[in-house]
């Protein structure tokens, strides 16, 4: 479940980026929105099936795949330009 929710949150946050750079007149914006939050969380969910087979393995622990969780997490993030509560803010600001 911790997948899927970073998944979605950045794509929601891609989806804020890229407001601007798609028209609102192009008439496959509609394919453009839905294609970037799935990607997203189809993206962050097989991450999330492989180190949860890692796991049912024994090859890692529970530790180092909580800990690759939340640092997969962090580094996209960070590449997206959100680095905290106030740059999430100030995104949505530029967005209106």
């Amino acid at each position: 479940m911790a997948w899927f929710f970073f998944g979605m949150a950045a794509g929601f946050v891609l989806l804020a980026k890229m407001r601007r750079a798609v028209p609102h007149e192009q008439p496959m914006k509609f394919v453009v929105v839905v294609g970037t939050m799935a990607a997203a969380g189809l993206l962050f969910g097989a991450i999330g099936t492989h180190l949860h087979d890692e796991v049912a393995q024994e090859k890692i622990s529970r530790a180092t795949y909580w800990s690759t969780v939340f640092g997969i997490a962090v580094a996209s993030f960070t590449l997206l330009g959100i680095t905290g509560l106030d740059d999430l803010l100030a995104l949505f600001d530029k967005a209106d």
